[in-house]
C-alpha cells in the first residue's frame, strides 16, 4: 500500500510539473494572440485614416479646381461690395436667382438698356446700379411668380465708355475712355487738342447724371487751376457719359454746338465767300468782315445789308452802318451772327 501511494504521489507531482511547464510554454502564445488583434485594429484605423485623408485631399483638390474655374464669380446670397456705377448698354452682365437656377441671364445689355429674363420677359436694367437692379428684379419676380426671389447681379465687363466735350475746344465731340475707364478732365482735353484761344477755362463745368435723383447735376471746374495742380480736385475724374462744357470768353450762345457757324459774305470784300466760325468763337459782324479780308476801296460801308431767314422761312433784311462801327470804333453796335446769315457789301458809285 505504501509503495502504491508513493507511486501515485510521484505521478501527481509529475503531472503538476508538466502542467507548470506547459503553462510557461503556452502563456506567451496567448499573450501574443491578445496583442495581435490590437495591432491589427490600430493598423486598420491608420489605414482608414490615410484613406479618408486621401479622399479629403482629393475632394479639396476638386473643390479648388472648381473654385479656380469660377474665380471672380459672385455666389448668390454671398455678401459682396457692390459697384455703384450704373449699368450701361453694352455692359456684359450676369444675373442669377438663388431660389430657381433656371432664372438666369449672361450677356450684353441691349442698345435700349434691356435684358431678357426667363418667365419675366424684357427688363430695363440700364441706369441702375448692381444693388438697384437686384432689388428691382426681386420685386418684379416676387410680385406674381415667386414667394421669394433673391437675385445676384454682377457686371462682368464694362462697355467702352465715352465722354462728350463741347464749346471752345479745337475738336469738340465724343471722346472714348481708356479700357480701365479712368480719365481726368485734362486727359479729355488733350484728346480734343486742347482749348481754343477764345475759351474761358475758369468757367468750365461738367454735366453729370445723378442716378439717385434721376437728373443731371452741374459741377463747376476751373481748368486753369487744374493745369497748375494736376493731382488736385479741379482735375476732375470723369465718369462715362459726362458732358464737359468749355464756354467761350465772349459768352457765345452756340457753345454746345459741335458744328462751325457759317456766314456768307459777298460783294465788296477782298475774300468773298463762306466764312466759318469755330465752335465757341465769337461770331460777330466785325469779325466776319475781317475774316473776309476787310472792305475793298469801292465798298459802300454805310449801307451793308444783312439777310437772315427766321423760322418759317421769313426773310429779314437789316441795313448796317459798318463805317460807324469799324472806322469810328463804335463796337457797342457790333452784333452776333447766326449760321446761314448773309452779308452783302454793295459798291459805291463814282468812288464817292
Amino acid at each position: 500500500m505504501k509503495s502504491r501511494a508513493f507511486h501515485f504521489s510521484l505521478f501527481t507531482s509529475f503531472i503538476s510539473l508538466f502542467t507548470f511547464h506547459f503553462s510557461l510554454f503556452t502563456g506567451p502564445v496567448q499573450a501574443a494572440e491578445r496583442i495581435v488583434p490590437r495591432e491589427a485594429c490600430a493598423a486598420k484605423v491608420a489605414s482608414t485614416t490615410r484613406s479618408k485623408a486621401t479622399a479629403e485631399d482629393g475632394a479639396t483638390a476638386k473643390a479648388g479646381s472648381v473654385s479656380r474655374r469660377i474665380a471672380g464669380s459672385r455666389q448668390v446670397g454671398t455678401p459682396q461690395a457692390k459697384n455703384q456705377n450704373p449699368i450701361r448698354p453694352g455692359d456684359l452682365i450676369s444675373i442669377r436667382m438663388k431660389e430657381d437656377e433656371d432664372v438666369k441671364f449672361e450677356g450684353e445689355v441691349g442698345p435700349a438698356g434691356l435684358v431678357q429674363i426667363p418667365y419675366l420677359g424684357k427688363f430695363a436694367i440700364a441706369g441702375k446700379s448692381e444693388a438697384q437692379a437686384e432689388q428691382a428684379l426681386a420685386a418684379a419676380l416676387a410680385k406674381d411668380l415667386y414667394v421669394k426671389a433673391t437675385l445676384a447681379v454682377t457686371v462682368i465687363k464694362r462697355a467702352p465708355g465715352h465722354v462728350y466735350i463741347y464749346g471752345a475746344v479745337k475738336q469738340p465731340g465724343k471722346v472714348d475712355l481708356s479700357p480701365s475707364g479712368e480719365m481726368t478732365i485734362l486727359q479729355a482735353l488733350a484728346a480734343v487738342k486742347g482749348v481754343s484761344t477764345w475759351a474761358s477755362p475758369r468757367d468750365a463745368y461738367v454735366l453729370r447724371r445723378n442716378v439717385k435723383l434721376g437728373k443731371h447735376e452741374r459741377i463747376t471746374v476751373n481748368i486753369a487751376q487744374a493745369f497748375q495742380n494736376i493731382p488736385g480736385p479741379q482735375n476732375l475724374k470723369l465718369l462715362p457719359d459726362d458732358v464737359i462744357v468749355i464756354p467761350s470768353a465772349t459768352g457765345s450762345a452756340s457753345v454746345l454746338s459741335i458744328e462751325a457757324t457759317e456766314v456768307i459774305v459777298t460783294g465788296q470784300v477782298k475774300s468773298p465767300g463762306l466764312v466759318l466760325f469755330a465752335p465757341g468763337e465769337q461770331c460777330s459782324f466785325v469779325r466776319a468782315i475781317f475774316k473776309a479780308g476787310n472792305f475793298t476801296r469801292f465798298a459802300k460801308k454805310s449801307k451793308v445789308r444783312m439777310i437772315r431767314y427766321q423760322k418759317g422761312q421769313k426773310r429779314e433784311v437789316r441795313v448796317i452802318n459798318a463805317g460807324r462801327i469799324i472806322d469810328k470804333g463804335h463796337l457797342e453796335e457790333d452784333f452776333a451772327w447766326q449760321s446761314g446769315d448773309m452779308i452783302i457789301v454793295s459798291e459805291k458809285r463814282f468812288n464817292c
